[in-house]
């Protein structure tokens, strides 16, 4: 039996190293993709054991009596285990004769662990603490997280590790975990020789995050046998980032955001769909045939595949990410929420929830072709319209569900435009039956390799002051969303002021889902600056994290906002606030019995609101994230 049943629902911490090298060669030194033979795959396959094993509670590795994970390497002799699974992670030091090492073993993150979640959150770069780690350059920095939790136990490691080599004379040392375990691991690689001489160090990790910085992955490829396995598309060995040092970095093979200054060393196996192992040279190799290639973001990839099998194992994953973008931070003293001003978090009525729905149908409709709608005929089989009233001859609410176009069947176009990808969609008319104009902006489309380019571009940035005079330069927002609200801001102003002229206009509301909801908040705050004697709202749904803290708090006070999420869609809780993102309040959240509630404040971590239900995005679904809203599943 396994130690822990580990639950399907979930998953992952940003935790691993990945093994080290077969006997027969190191991996790292090939130069061109090539298959591992069934030898070599079953090699491992004993450390895979040792490093599942590291989740179990140390009273029974010290004796090993750990069920299938011990009886699987049944010689092993135990010399110390410690770690409490929380502020400290489980860990074991021991003597394999059947493999001639000692085992230093590390536990990798355990969700129910609220202190092991918080180290995987810790996601900076920082220099090696010189007394653990002496002669190391300043140069050479890793995952602060990473880098606190090994130096709880690295002393007594150290002191196992001496014991273990003295007893059985041993000459290799080999250091396993999965996970923040392999991680950990990896750290252990790189301080263990350090302070012992005479033996040969390797690591063999499981889905191991990335762990440093350039200079460390050049130390580790100088000074250490490598190796990280990862599991077909597990997204944790993508986080966290790697560096750019320009935004014309983040291409097709570099899709991630690697913004963050990590990378990994080289020594990748990586196990294929069709279960053929790999080895991958170079750091973070780009190849459809490795991870970085094979997963080019966090959506794309599949959590389940974290935990194994690895050659038919499963490792105690546990974990929840440790990618700081996708963290929520805890939240201090906020603004009330904007959309009622309620002081708690209370239900809406049928009738509040109902009047969303003209504005989710808008929303959706932005996803259809500019040429259907600037005619209104977009969705289903289209309404005809009588070209000189500008209205629909027929519409019929039986099959609104699936025409957008036909839900709002009033509606008058002004203008539309964008091509899907290089500008997003977009649409201006108006609302005789809601008594508004609408902006209305599409979200992203996956098939659309620049709308997911402008997503990836994780960088704050100030406003333009010619688009947003008087705006201070303390104001910043996630430049992708800017500078694609910019290419169209201008055209969507004009058709905006032709059509409050057109229809005596008050009021204008601007909407729009995922990426096209973020622009909708720009454009909330951009169009009031240069239009005056109307009203102002945005709605948006999925809602990804716009600007900084200094935004939030301008939103809060110049503009009606309500965004919608809803269930576990992972898109709200992106960028991390550990980058300086923040939400404006307004949030509406819709639980999973279908319940909307409102949320006071900004980023409210309530278990009711998404920041608190969605914690990390291992724990989302991101299905969740196109609707349905009140029935309507976003899209053309």
């Amino acid at each position: 039996m396994l130690c822990k049943a580990f639950s399907a629902s979930f998953v992952l911490s940003i935790l691993s190293s990945v093994l080290a090298a077969p006997a027969d060669g190191e991996l790292l030194r090939r130069q061109s993709i090539t298959a591992l033979t069934t030898a070599q795959i079953s090699a491992f396959k004993p450390f895979s054991f040792f490093a599942s094993s590291a989740y179990c509670n140390p009273s029974t590795t010290i004796k090993w009596t750990c069920g299938a994970n011990c009886n699987a390497n049944p010689d092993f002799i135990p010399v110390a285990s410690g770690g409490d699974g929380s502020s400290v992670q489980f860990w074991y030091v021991g003597y394999s004769p059947s493999q001639a090492t000692v085992i230093v073993a590390h536990q990798g993150t355990d969700t129910s662990k609220i202190e092991a979640d918080a180290t995987d959150v810790d996601a900076f770069l920082e220099s090696l603490d010189s007394t653990l780690f002496p002669g190391i350059s300043s140069s050479v920095e890793a995952h602060s997280g990473f880098a606190n939790e090994q130096a709880k136990t690295a002393t007594t490691i150290l002191s196992a590790v001496k014991t273990a080599i003295s007893a059985h004379s041993a000459k290799k040392v080999t250091i396993v975990g999965h996970s923040l375990g392999a991680a950990i691991a990896l750290l252990d690689g790189v301080y263990l020789p350090l302070h012992i001489s005479g033996v040969s160090f390797r690591v063999i990790g499981y889905g191991m995050p990335r762990v440093g910085n350039q200079a460390f992955a050049d130390y580790v490829d100088a000074h250490l046998s490598l190796t990280h396995i990862n599991n077909k598309e597990d997204i944790v060995p993508i986080v966290p980032g790697e560096s750019a040092s320009s935004q014309s970095q983040l291409t097709r093979q570099n899709p991630t955001g690697r913004f963050l200054g990590y990378h990994h060393p080289s020594g990748e196996v990586h196990i294929m769909d069709n279960n053929q192992w790999v080895s991958c040279p170079g750091q973070d190799n780009t190849s459809t045939e490795c991870t970085v290639g094979d997963v080019p973001n966090i959506f794309e990839g599949t959590p389940n595949d974290h935990h194994g099998p690895y050659d038919g194992g499963f490792l105690l994953l546990l974990t929840s990410l440790s990618l700081p973008a996708a963290m929520a931070a805890p939240a201090s003293t906020q603004p009330e929420l904007s959309l009622t001003k309620r002081q708690s978090i209370t239900a809406l009525s049928a009738a509040q929830i109902s009047a969303f729905k003209p504005f989710t149908f808008f929303a959706s409709t932005a996803y259809c072709s500019p040429s259907t709608t600037i005619t209104w005929s977009c969705g289903g089989e289209g309404v005809p319209r009588d070209s000189s009233q500008g209205k629909p001859l027929t519409c019929s609410w039986a099959w609104a569900t699936t025409a957008n176009c036909a839900a709002n069947s009033d509606f008058i176009p002004t203008a539309s435009g964008g091509d899907g990808d290089g500008t997003q969609f977009w649409y201006v008319g108006f609302s005789p039956s809601q008594r508004t104009v609408i902006v209305a902006h599409q979200g992203t489309d996956t098939s659309e390799f620049l709308a997911d380019l402008t997503d990836v571009d994780f960088f704050l940035g100030p406003l333009d002051p010619t688009l947003f005079p008087g705006i201070s330069s303390s104001i910043e927002v996630h430049s992708g969303f800017r500078d694609e609200q910019a290419s169209t801001a201008p055209t969507i102003l004009a058709a905006v002021q032709k059509t409050i002229a057109a229809h005596a206009a008050k009021k204008v509301t601007v909407t729009g889902h995922s990426l096209g909801a973020a622009l909708a908040l720009l454009d909330g705050v951009y169009l009031p600056l240069h239009i005056s004697g109307v009203a102002f709202e945005v709605i948006g749904y999925g809602t990804p994290r716009v600007g900084n803290q200094d935004f939030a708090n301008y939103v809060d006070a110049h503009l009606s906002f309500t965004h919608i999420n809803n269930k576990e869609d992972p898109v709200p809780i992106l960028p991390g606030r550990f980058l300086g993102f923040h939400h404006p309040s307004g949030e509406v959240h819709i639980m999973d019995n279908n319940q909307w509630v409102s949320c006071p404040g900004q980023d409210n971590t309530s278990s009711e609101c998404t920041v608190g239900d969605v914690p990390n995005i291992f724990e989302s679904d991101e299905s969740d994230h196109d609707g349905p809203y009140d029935g309507v599943e976003m899209g053309c």
